[in-house]
C-alpha cells in the first residue's frame, strides 16, 4: 500500500522557480547568437582596420549594448537608447573613426605597433533577459622597409672540394621580425647547415616625423663544398623573408673548381698549379650567368 507524501509550499515553490529557470536557460540560445567577428590577423602599419561583430538577436529581445576591448581595457561603446549612440574611450594605439562606426562595426584609424593585441566584442540584452555572448581575436600589426629585400653576405663566388660554404642571409626590417628560410638547388636547406643568430632592433622612418622599431634577423649558411652540394659544380643558393601575404628573396650562384684558388705565402704550390690543366666550364658558366 502506497502512502502519498505531502508537498509544502516551499517543494512547489523551489519546483516553480526550478522550472523556469530550466525555461531561461533553454532559452538563451533564441535570445542571442553571436556568429563571430572579423578581425584582420595582420595589418599594415599606418593603415585602417574594420572590426566587425556578427550576433543575432531572437525576436523577443533587445539589443542594450556592444563594447569593443583591446587587451582587457574598452575603448568602444554603442547604447542604442543613448544619443549620440557610439562613444569612443582614450587607449594607447587605438583611434576610433566614430562617423563611420556603429553596433556591427568598428574602424580602426591609423594604425601603430601599439594597435597590436587581442580584441574583444561583448554585446548584452535588455531586461528581461539580461544575456551577454562575447568573442575575441588577436591583431597583429606589421610594418616593414622599403629599403628592399633580404642580404646575402660572406659567400665566394669560387669554392674547392672540402671547402665550408659561409654566408649568411639578413632579412629586411620589419615588424614582427621576418621569417629567413634558405634554399639551395630549389630545396630547402638542411637544419643542421643552418645557424641562427636571432635579431636586434633598428628604427626605421615611417613619415618625416615619426619613427617605429623595426627587427632585423640574420640567419646563417654552413655547408660542406661537395660534388654532391655543387652538382654540375654549381651551387644555385636563394634566400627568402616572409612577413605575412609579403616575400622577398635574393639569389646568387657560386662555382665549383678542380684547384685551390692561391694564397700569400704559398707561390711554389701556385706556380705549380698553374702547370696543372683545368676545366675552363665552371668558368665560363660563372660569367654567362653574372651576364645574363
Amino acid at each position: 500500500m502506497f502512502r502519498h507524501r505531502k508537498c509544502s509550499k516551499m517543494h512547489i515553490f523551489a519546483l516553480i522557480l526550478l522550472a523556469l529557470s530550466a525555461k531561461s536557460v533553454a532559452g538563451d540560445n533564441e535570445v542571442i547568437r553571436m556568429k563571430g567577428i572579423e578581425v584582420p590577423d595582420q595589418q599594415a602599419i599606418t593603415s585602417n582596420a574594420s572590426l566587425k561583430c556578427l550576433f543575432e538577436l531572437g525576436p523577443t529581445a533587445t539589443l542594450y549594448s556592444v563594447k569593443w576591448y583591446k587587451d582587457g581595457a574598452e575603448f568602444y561603446r554603442y547604447l542604442p537608447g543613448v544619443t549620440p549612440p557610439a562613444q569612443a574611450f582614450s587607449l594607447p594605439g587605438v583611434t576610433v573613426d566614430l562617423a563611420h562606426s556603429d553596433a556591427h562595426q568598428v574602424i580602426l584609424q591609423s594604425l601603430q605597433s601599439a594597435s597590436s593585441g587581442v580584441y574583444e566584442c561583448e554585446v548584452s540584452t535588455e531586461a528581461p533577459f539580461f544575456h551577454t555572448v562575447s568573442e575575441e581575436a588577436l591583431l597583429t600589426v606589421t610594418a616593414s622597409s622599403t629599403a628592399g629585400g633580404p642580404r646575402i653576405w660572406g659567400l665566394r663566388g669560387l669554392y674547392t672540394e672540402g671547402d665550408i660554404v659561409d654566408a649568411n642571409c639578413t632579412s629586411p626590417p620589419s615588424k614582427p621580425v621576418s621569417n629567413i628560410t634558405w634554399y639551395m638547388n630549389d630545396k630547402k636547406v638542411p637544419q643542421e647547415w643552418l645557424v641562427k643568430f636571432g635579431k636586434y632592433t633598428t628604427k626605421y622612418p615611417i613619415n618625416d616625423k615619426e619613427f617605429v622599431d623595426l627587427d632585423v634577423a640574420t640567419v646563417g649558411l654552413r655547408l660542406p663544398a661537395s660534388h654532391t652540394t655543387f652538382p654540375k659544380r654549381v651551387l644555385k643558393l636563394r634566400c627568402m623573408a616572409q612577413l605575412g601575404d609579403q616575400q622577398w628573396q635574393l639569389q646568387r650562384w657560386t662555382f665549383l673548381i678542380n684547384h685551390q684558388v692561391p694564397h700569400r705565402g704559398n707561390f711554389k704550390k701556385s706556380r705549380a698549379a698553374k702547370h696543372q690543366p683545368t676545366s675552363l666550364l665552371p668558368l665560363v658558366l660563372m660569367v654567362i650567368l653574372f651576364c645574363c
